[in-house]
């Protein structure tokens, strides 16, 4: 098994890589979210889980949201493993 390159000069060549070595995917485009896993985890413990319950009128932003955010962070659980 051949080692996968690590280091990208910027997010523009790493999403390239990916599409390159993931020819199954449909969509090619990137998540909207910046900045790793450490910015990722931040935004979700900034989410106030009693104001999110009491908006509970699923406002299509914020959940689509906390979508990114939790794939984000499956996304980087799976790249440490």
């Amino acid at each position: 098994m051949n080692k996968l390159e690590k280091s990208f000069t910027d997010r523009e060549q790493l999403i390239q890589h990916v599409a390159e070595i993931s020819p199954w995917l449909q969509d090619k485009t990137a998540s909207p979210i910046e900045g790793g896993r450490n910015q990722a985890e931040q935004q979700l413990q900034d989410i106030d889980p009693v104001k999110y319950c009491l908006s509970r009128r699923y406002h299509p932003c914020d959940l689509r949201t906390l979508r990114l955010l939790r794939q984000a962070r499956r996304l980087g659980a799976q790249a440490e493993s």
